[in-house]
């Protein structure tokens, strides 16, 4: 399964609450040949429902529509691999994101469910804030993230999300993917357009494969959506084009 005809490309990230500011940040920027898709967030699908932010966003286009709970995959496999998804499917949601924090059984569940129904799995395991994992004080092993993305991988997802903050970790996640799965599909978080002095070596490391920088209020809280989305693709290194 593929989400994307774009190599490399812009996923909005959508993480407020409003509908309407949903409508015109598709309005403004969908038409923009760079635009991949949109990501919704938690916040958003708490304060509305699901579907109807589909409809919103395919009177403009047909982008494809990820959806991040904001930790789906948390629970035990029941629920993971439960209706839950189907719901989401059947909203109109093309992708969904998961963080496989409720173990290995939860992770396969999910995984095998989004596949059986044709919904495609974005599978997580590294985060871009400091205290995430035991080295940093945090409570997950060190070795949790990439066990992670190779056991996603092991399960037949073929999409990935991962920090660029770390880049010595990226360079290892994706050179295990790479040799797992054929033409992995990675997206990129904690981009940082302004302040990541490391964009331009992030960017070179995923760019032999399909890739795509999410970025959220760099452009949702511009005053101009599409002026922001334009001038963002403008800083983006040539590799990441």
């Amino acid at each position: 399964m593929d989400l994307f005809n774009l190599d490399h490309g812009i996923i909005i990230e959508c993480n407020f609450a409003s509908k309407n500011k949903l409508e015109d940040i598709v309005q403004s920027t969908s038409d923009i040949d760079f635009i991949a898709g949109y990501k919704i967030g938690a916040e958003l699908a708490v304060n509305s429902n699901i579907g109807d932010l589909v409809k919103i966003i395919r009177k403009s286009t047909n982008l494809p529509t990820i959806y991040d709970h904001q930790k789906f995959g948390t629970d035990n496999p029941d629920f993971c691999g439960g209706s839950f998804l189907e719901t989401l499917k059947n909203s109109g949601i093309d992708a969904i994101i998961i963080f496989p924090h409720g173990g290995i059984e939860s992770l396969k569940a999910a995984t095998d469910k989004c596949i059986a129904i044709g919904l495609i799995p974005i599978i997580g395991g590294d985060m871009v804030h400091k205290g995430y994992t035991s080295k940093q004080h945090g409570y997950l092993d060190n070795s949790a993230p990439q066990k992670m993305y190779i056991d996603g991988a092991n399960f037949g997802a073929k999409h990935f999300v991962i920090p660029c903050t770390r880049l010595d970790r990226m360079r290892i996640y994706c050179h295990r993917l790479g040799s797992m799965v054929n033409d992995p599909v990675l997206f990129i978080t904690g981009v940082g357009i302004e302040s990541c002095s490391d964009l331009v070596r992030a960017c070179e490391i995923v760019k032999q494969y399909k890739s795509y920088a999410i970025i959220g209020k760099e452009i949702t809280e511009a005053t101009d959506y599409r002026k922001a989305s334009l001038k963002i693709w403008e800083k983006m290194p040539a590799s990441a084009k």
